[in-house]
């Protein structure tokens, strides 16, 4: 159940950062060992004990990001919301093509399905035989 409890709370800081790097990876890391440490010696310990132990998730979350240069916090904000928008981008393009082709596969399909002879007429005309 503490490895749960671990988990949930480990989670729910992560969940707030504003970005997943390594440096974040890291500091998470550290943070699940001394969080583990303290459920070790405290094996009773649920959710409440560790926010009072090592803080609500938010001012925990507060607390990290005052510690980084704000300057590179942007540009890898900025370079994740752009690498976001080129995927998009991409994505959709390739939607948008997949379309066009699947389309274009089908008007050929029903071209070719026209130019198909299934069915002849055959007009017989009798020589020979008048009647009079």
């Amino acid at each position: 159940m503490n490895k749960n409890v671990t988990d949930k709370y480990i989670h729910s800081i992560y969940s707030l950062l504003p970005y997943h790097g390594a440096e974040e990876k890291r500091y998470i890391e550290d943070l699940r060992n001394s969080v583990e440490d303290y459920i070790e010696d405290e094996p009773e310990a649920n959710n409440d004990t560790l926010i009072a132990e090592f803080g609500e998730p938010t001012e925990v979350v507060r607390d990290y990001v005052e510690t980084l240069d704000i300057d590179l916090l942007i540009r890898k904000i900025s370079t994740r919301e752009l690498f976001r928008k080129l995927v998009s981008i991409v994505l959709i393009a390739t939607v948008l093509a997949l379309s066009i082709y699947a389309t274009y596969l089908h008007r050929s399909y029903l071209d070719f399905k026209n130019s198909i002879i299934t069915e002849e007429e055959t007009t017989i005309i009798e020589e020979g035989s008048q009647s009079e």
